[in-house]
């Protein structure tokens, strides 16, 4: 008992207290996992604060000391995602797979490029592959995530500065996808034997028109799917969710060999976009 008095009567050493700099690292950190986890069509402004200081194993007083309000720190962790040097900074928004598949098709294919029905064979199958392709790398994507999450949180930020660095952020990132897509596109256009069909429209509508559908048929896949769970097929007789519809096998045109072909949903709808904005192209003249 003695002893046990002793040790109660011993001063015990006080916490380490975490610098103030560490601090904000953790909480960055543990905001990035947040929001990846939140996922698309939730904004950054549902993430709980008590879970990311959790996450981040501080004291909440040394959080509430640095941002007194729950808004101070959401604006601030905007801009570590998005903003010069922040998680988004320099990472590719839209897969840089789906250029490579759509090259090897044509590679592959260019003995069929001699007649109209050939290249129309080549089309389909460059989009049928190349937008599963992408679609399910949106899917899969943390930084496709991120970057929706942030879209849909940024008129919360109140500060303007914060929101106008990772508004520019974000269209940075996407200028440079458009960038990319406009080139693969007009290549495709090219090599097939298409151009844009209404005088006055460019490429890039029909990138922008592309890159939406692909996004909403995405965000309603994930947000119908997440809520129902992973066992909704056992609880349900009818044809599923239209989340669980999207990524479903369909049939479309032929294959590259005439025989049938596996489509999905965002692969049909994507070749429906590019035959509205386009038409067989008079002057093509074949290799």
């Amino acid at each position: 008992m003695q002893a046990l008095n002793a040790a109660l009567a011993t001063p015990q050493p006080k916490p380490r207290r975490i610098p103030a700099a560490k601090v904000r690292q953790r909480m960055m950190k543990a905001g990035l996992a947040a929001a990846i986890q939140a996922g698309v069509g939730v904004s950054l402004e549902n993430v709980s604060m008590e879970d990311v200081i959790q996450r981040a194993r501080v004291p909440r007083s040394s959080v509430y000391r640095l941002w007194p309000y729950k808004s101070d720190f959401i604006a601030e962790l905007m801009v570590y995602l998005a903003g010069p040097g922040g998680y988004m900074s320099g990472r590719q928004v839209f897969n840089p797979a789906t250029y490579d598949v759509a090259h090897k098709v044509m590679a592959d294919n260019r003995d069929l490029l001699g007649t109209p029905a050939g290249r129309r064979r080549v089309l389909c199958e460059v989009v049928r592959q190349a937008v599963t392709t992408n679609f399910q790398a949106m899917l899969d994507d943390q930084v496709w995530r991120v970057h929706d999450v942030l879209l849909a949180t940024l008129n919360t930020i109140k500060d303007d500065s914060a929101r106008t660095a990772v508004a520019g952020a974000l269209e940075q990132g996407e200028s440079q996808a458009r960038q990319h897509m406009v080139g693969l596109i007009k290549e495709i256009m090219d090599t097939v034997g298409i151009r844009i069909r209404v005088p006055g429209m460019r490429i890039e509508h029909l990138v922008v028109a592309g890159v939406s559908l692909l996004q909403s048929l995405a965000e309603r896949h994930v947000l119908t799917t997440d809520a129902l769970g992973p066992d909704w097929r056992e609880r349900t007789d009818g044809p599923g969710p239209s989340g669980s519809l999207i990524a479903e096998p369909l049939s479309g045109p032929p294959g590259i060999d005439g025989e049938p072909s596996r489509w999905t949903l965002p692969a049909l709808s994507y070749l429906a976009l590019v035959d509205s904005f386009s038409e067989p192209d008079p002057a093509f003249e074949a290799a």
